[in-house]
């Protein structure tokens, strides 16, 4: 009887040596296959591990990003105070200033419009639009090239200007100052004037492009202008009808069908 109790009492410490020399070894790294069958056992114990249900579904939304940025044949046009029965609908640059001429105080305004419905699917719904307009330093408009920005001949600018929603339809070809599209006033964007003379803008209009896509009458482009008319002060970005391709308005929206 002592003798089979010493045999047993044997065998456990055995057994409790070699569990210990094992784990020895895993620490140090030494015994692979233990320390790959430990992290599997341990990896696999998450729901990571849970192979997949096949009654999960997952939704995945696409979405899509179109530029819109037409040449000649885009609408957009200026008015002047200066020539104000004439019509500039093919004008190389969209101007928002005051500025003199012959000592003769004048202001510029400009208009634009994008035909979404003709360049987006039907039934799509608009994440996001935004407009981009890229300052024309080509085109010296009056006398300067691109925006003034700060001061112009010791004169202190403030060239804050403002972008309002045009609510009445209009024509490129037909536009005047004496004939001016209505705009909407509750709406209307106000932006800081520029830091530099080559200054672009980015302008969420979102909610503009949206009711237009939908058809709303009151929807109709976008108008800038000088916060404050009065001189000097000078916003000049390219028209459709600019000769660098690369620098006319864009109209960039995001959809998802």
């Amino acid at each position: 009887m002592l003798y089979q109790l010493m045999i047993v009492v044997i065998k456990r410490i055995i057994n409790i040596n070699i569990l210990h020399t094992c784990l020895r070894e895993v620490w140090r790294g030494k015994n692979y296959f233990l320390w790959t069958f430990s992290i599997c056992f341990v990896s696999c114990s998450q729901p990571d591990c849970i192979a997949p249900n096949e009654d999960v579904r997952t939704k995945v939304i696409s979405s899509f990003e179109i530029i819109i940025q037409p040449g000649a044949e885009g609408k957009d046009a200026g008015v002047s105070t200066y020539f104000p029965e004439d019509n500039f609908g093919s004008v190389k640059n969209l101007n928002a200033l005051t500025w003199t001429e012959n000592v003769l105080p004048y202001t510029e305004r400009g208009y634009i419009d994008f035909d979404v419905k003709k360049y987006l699917p039907e039934n799509v719904k608009i994440l996001r639009a935004y407009l981009k307009l890229f300052a024309d330093t080509i085109n010296k408009s009056p006398g300067i090239k691109g925006h003034s920005f700060q001061s112009y001949q010791g004169i202190k600018l403030n060239n804050d200007w403002q972008i309002y929603r045009i609510v009445s339809p209009w024509n490129e070809d037909e536009i005047t100052w004496f004939e001016q599209p209505e705009v909407s006033l509750i709406d209307v964007i106000n932006l800081p004037g520029p830091q530099f003379f080559f200054q672009s803008v980015t302008v969420d209009v979102t909610e503009h492009i949206r009711q237009k896509y939908k058809g709303s009458s009151k929807y109709n482009g976008f108008m800038i202008r000088n916060k404050v008319e009065s001189p000097y002060q000078c916003i000049a970005f390219c028209s459709s009808d600019n000769d660098r391709k690369e620098l006319r308005p864009q109209l960039v929206v995001e959809y998802e069908k």
